[in-house]
């Protein structure tokens, strides 16, 4: 499984697998429902929504969830909807925000089955023909934080 906040360390060795002992692997931000939860099938499919938080942190400035506690956020990727990426900034096309809010569905049948597909349903968005790498450089540089 990809996680989105974390990089190497002990955790990526096969020998230290904290999932195999039950405990939570990830970043809490970007961890999926099942994650979360521990002791259910994890497939690739939670990579798909760890890549829907990223999004939506990527179009809001923010993360799906923002709670007091690590333990918090794990909870509310359970147990609460996710506020729609529009409430949070109105400029974002509808078309992408579906395309986020199916990434980061809870239950893993309902996202898309893989980053193909996620990949075919942002090429399909109506402002995906409006980027292209110069302007998605020049965007990046401008959100740089100094």
């Amino acid at each position: 499984m990809l996680d989105f906040g974390v990089v190497g360390g002990a955790a990526a060795l096969p020998e230290h697998d904290p999932a195999a002992s039950g405990m939570v692997a990830g970043t809490p931000e970007y961890v999926s429902p099942e994650q979360a939860v521990g002791g259910t099938v994890v497939d690739g499919r939670a990579d798909i929504y760890g890549l829907g938080a990223l999004l939506h942190f990527m179009v809001t400035g923010r993360p799906p969830f923002e709670r007091a506690t690590p333990a918090d956020v794990l909870k509310a990727h359970v147990s609460e909807q996710v506020t729609p990426p529009r409430e949070r900034n109105p400029s974002i096309p509808a078309d992408l925000e579906a395309v986020i809010l199916r990434c980061l569905a809870k239950r893993p049948e309902d996202r898309y089955p893989d980053a193909l597909a996620v990949e075919a349903a942002l090429g399909a968005c109506g402002c995906a023909a409006d980027w292209d790498e110069a302007r998605a450089e020049g965007w990046w540089w401008e959100q740089a934080v100094d």
